[in-house]
């Protein structure tokens, strides 16, 4: 209802955001996933205070039992890729959810005004490789999913837009992508979580390659030969996950902490200085002004060679999120 009422300020959206942010940390701390999130099950009062409601449909943390295998439970517009096949694995489920909130930032765009100083990127949703959506995406429904997108965003085109996945059809996905790009509806198209030998294949066999694949990129799964093939074929590469979802220590390990204060930065900071040094385009997540200023704050150092040597040493060379490639043999 509130978004019918006008626009949203933006101190307004901050608060709600930061509100619904702070519901979902104390739900993935009690192990539930909420796997609803969507600008309907946020509940606004009188006094502006935003509630989290509806937890009809959570899953538990490491529960098999509440949804079928290939069971997509959730809203279509809002879930996770994995939500789709019935894979909801952990909590980033919700926070993909809630960063597909594009009214809420269509109406926090309309009162910026100023689109020319913004960079705006979206996806369309890649159904999985089995069950009912193995044959991928349509042209229809990549135009009407970008269309949809630039209708709640309240803009005539986005800067970039991606697909999410590789999963189906991606060669008929990609080749709708690159109608959307001769329409105007994104000034560029790329990729996401697409290992090497796809991203090759389907630059070899279509007229434009992506401008960007994103990939888990951390110091833990570091991604070199991926990022080698790319600059090949002159795609950039984009880091989500750079601070590894918090896991294997990365905020406590003793080599970047020692780097760190040795610099009177924080590991968040060296690690961001790392993958822009490497020439990794980064865009850290967070709600927290403190955290998005402290994001910022890393173009008045630069890591010298023992230090990019140090990082370039860490390990395990493992993932964190899901391999696409397991997906597919599905």
């Amino acid at each position: 209802d509130r978004l019918q009422k006008g626009e949203i300020k933006l101190t307004e959206m901050a608060h709600i955001l930061k509100r619904v942010s702070e519901a979902l940390d104390a739900a993935h701390a009690g192990n539930v996933i909420h796997r609803d999130v969507k600008p309907s099950n946020i509940l606004l009062t009188d006094k502006h205070f935003a509630y989290l409601i509806d937890f009809g449909i959570a899953h538990a943390l490491g529960s098999t039992s509440l949804t079928a295998t290939g069971a997509a439970v959730g809203t279509f517009a809002y879930m996770a890729p994995e939500q789709l096949d019935g894979d909801t694995r952990d909590a980033r489920a919700d926070m993909y959810s809630l960063g597909r909130s594009e009214e809420v930032t269509g109406h926090w765009l309309r009162e910026f005004g100023r689109r020319d100083e913004l960079v705006i990127a979206t996806k369309v949703f890649s159904p999985m490789g089995s069950g009912p959506n193995k044959h991928g995406l349509s042209r229809k429904h990549i135009m009407e999913s970008i269309d949809a997108s630039l209708k709640r965003l309240q803009v005539d085109y986005v800067d970039l837009y991606l697909i999410h996945q590789p999963f189906g059809d991606y060669y008929g996905s990609w080749r709708a992508m690159q109608t959307a790009l001769g329409e105007g509806l994104a000034r560029a198209i790329g990729v996401s979580n697409f290992q090497p030998d796809r991203l090759v294949d389907l630059i070899e066999h279509n007229e434009i390659a992506p401008a960007v694949n994103q990939i888990e990129t951390h110091p833990f799964f570091q991604r070199q030969i991926d990022q080698d093939v790319m600059r090949e074929r002159g795609v950039q590469i984009e880091s989500w996950g750079p601070f590894a979802e918090g896991r294997n220590g990365l905020f406590t390990n003793p080599e970047l902490s020692e780097i760190a204060a040795a610099r009177g930065k924080s590991v968040a900071q060296v690690v961001l200085r790392w993958l822009i040094q490497r020439e990794v385009v980064v865009i850290p997540k967070s709600v927290r002004p403190e955290r998005l200023a402290e994001n910022l704050n890393i173009f008045d150092f630069e890591l010298d060679d023992a230090a990019m040597q140090a990082l370039n040493g860490l390990g395990p060379n493992n993932r964190v999120g899901s391999n696409p490639d397991e997906f597919n043999k599905r």
